[in-house]
């Protein structure tokens, strides 16, 4: 346990173990004294210093703190409870020294009035301070997309660096005067709060991006002296020069993330309006496609209504920046999701990845199709370089477990998407897979539960209440559930994917196949999935089931998944 960075890493694998932050500062305060009885008034003032819990919120986080370190029930290798009065942690506890700062976030500087705010200029500074200290030899920096929401919080620059799993933070001020920008920054370790760094910047306001770079660069290279003493000079490419299309583009690309249907359908009409004002901007053509497929991955339209537009905004993107990361993860996102091109979207993620090795997208595209080639380890260790580049990021953490989920490595997928939920409870792509998990597992009931708590749309959604229905025994629910799906279909799209799920768990073969043919035929996002999918099971003995499989190049992929060298193709033959 880092608990600077408040990072919590199995020794053996390397894996960050995502927590929530009220998780986390339990773990800490546990370490911190040892063997000592600590009764539960005590846990809940640490814990809850400024708010009133109940008895319940301190049992359910240690709860989730057992899961968390693989503690079975009344085994009690790290915590122990003393009964009505509280709990001690028992494992042994080794203290090293802390290293010097490797992590870094650069939060959105702020105007010193905040009448006086600009934020394409806060932004772009950000950005370009970002860019340039990630040049920075053994220093990693956390990407826009994870500080962008920081940008209009009230923030302690230390509370912050916690919740992101960093050493260090950088923050700062802007305050124009006329044609003169003053910026002051200043750097804090996040251990102790402590300021390390601090200086104030001026320069002549000639245009927005002139004075953003020449301030980023004077902060870069006063900051690659005290942090790692060389002087870096970044070259930062600018992608546009409108400022109001950057912050449109920034604007768009953070409602995107929120995967739900508002967040996306907002992220469209941003994304549209910065090329109004920039038709030449490539990543605004990106974060287009990327929006329209997501519509159709979760299920919300259907693949046929948005793909082509996908298409042909990350052609655009391509004709305008052959040379862009994002564009080409784009157009690998449409290849494996809507032409089940798998050799043309491995081609289009490895491009990505070797334009910019830390575009985040590029490795949860390519881990998802690593999974669908069934190499599962392979999927993860792609995923896990994704949570190392967005640590707050849930959607990577989610995919974890739906790769674990579609490997039968049930136990596993449970931990990791309950991990996930524990960080993140809104997470209705983590809590989706994690019901799954449980029917795998016989635990029928519970997942009825997890499907319930559900309020958005993710993949396969539609089908987890008949088939959990299904599985329980209530055939007459079940196809009544089927019945009302059928219903709804008349007036918004449900993916026939989804549907198949149904008759396939009640035992109705031709029925499920059906279903399936429809899916192959509006060329649903789920079919990659459709050889190692659990609810299919019972139709691989099935000729048609096996025909079906052979068209689209899949396999019906073993349980004994075997482990696979992340670093190569996941197209091997074989």
């Amino acid at each position: 346990m880092d608990t600077g960075q408040r990072h919590l890493v199995r020794r053996a694998s390397g894996q960050m173990m995502p927590l929530s932050p009220k998780v986390t500062d339990t773990l800490i305060y546990l370490l911190e004294h040892g063997d000592e009885l600590l009764d539960k008034g005590t846990l809940l003032a640490a814990i809850w210093p400024n708010a009133v819990v109940e008895e319940n919120s301190l049992t359910q986080t240690i709860s989730t703190l057992r899961r968390v370190l693989g503690e079975a029930r009344g085994e009690n290798r790290y915590i122990v409870t003393i009964p009505g009065r509280g709990y001690r942690f028992v494992a042994d506890i080794e203290q090293r020294a802390a290293g010097p700062l490797r992590t870094l976030a650069v939060l959105p500087f702020r105007p010193l009035v905040a009448a006086d705010g600009n934020e394409s200029l806060e932004l772009g500074m950000t950005e370009t301070l970002i860019a340039g200290l990630n040049a920075l030899e053994g220093l990693t920096v956390c990407p826009l997309s994870s500080v962008h929401r920081f940008g209009m919080l009230e923030r302690d620059a230390a509370v912050v660096g916690k919740e992101l799993g960093v050493d260090s933070v950088l923050e700062g001020s802007l305050q124009r005067e006329g044609e003169r920008l003053r910026v002051s920054a200043r750097l804090v370790r996040v251990r102790d709060g402590r300021q390390i760094w601090s200086n104030r910047f001026e320069e002549q306001f000639t245009s927005l991006f002139d004075v953003q770079d020449a301030i980023a660069q004077r902060v870069t290279e006063a900051l690659s002296v005290e942090l790692d003493g060389s002087r870096s000079h970044p070259q930062v490419k600018r992608f546009t020069q409108d400022a109001q299309a950057y912050q449109l583009y920034a604007n768009g690309r953070l409602a995107w993330s929120r995967c739900s249907e508002m967040g996306l359908i907002q992220a469209i009409d941003c994304f549209k309006e910065a090329i109004a004002r920039d038709g030449r901007y490539a990543r605004a053509y990106a974060g287009l496609s990327d929006c329209y497929g997501a519509l159709a991955v979760f299920g919300i339209r259907a693949p046929s209504e948005v793909f082509p537009l996908a298409r042909d905004s990350v052609a655009k993107a391509l004709e305008i920046d052959p040379n862009l990361a994002e564009a080409h993860a784009s157009l690998g996102h449409v290849k494996a999701q809507y032409e089940n091109d798998w050799r043309g979207a491995e081609q289009a993620y490895a491009r990505a990845i070797e334009l910019d090795p830390d575009y985040t997208m590029s490795h949860v595209y390519r881990g998802i199709l690593s999974g669908y080639m069934g190499k599962i380890d392979r999927g993860v260790a792609q995923l896990r370089r994704a949570q190392r580049l967005e640590p707050l990021w849930a959607a990577p953490k989610a995919c974890v477990g739906m790769l674990l989920y579609y490997g039968r490595r049930y136990a596993e997928a449970i931990a990791e998407l309950e991990q996930t939920l524990a960080a993140d409870e809104g997470s209705d792509h983590a809590r989706r897979y994690l019901g799954r998990a449980y029917l795998r597992t016989n635990q029928l009931e519970r997942a009825m539960t997890e499907f319930a708590r559900c309020r958005t749309p993710t993949p396969g959604s539609f089908g987890d209440i008949g088939q959990a229905l299904a599985l329980l025994g209530r055939r007459t629910e079940a196809l009544a559930e089927l019945e009302r799906l059928q219903r709804l279909s008349k007036v918004q799209y449900v993916p026939s994917y989804d549907l198949a799920m149904i008759p396939a768990s009640l035992g109705d073969a031709n029925r499920a196949l059906d279903w399936l043919d429809h899916a192959a035929a509006e060329r649903s996002t789920l079919l990659g999935w459709m050889g190692l999918d659990p609810a299919f099971d019972s139709l691989h003995g099935n000729a048609r089931f096996v025909d079906m499989l052979t068209r689209l190049d899949l396999r019906a992929v073993p349980t004994e998944l075997a482990p696979a060298d992340a670093t190569s193709s996941p197209l091997t033959t074989g």
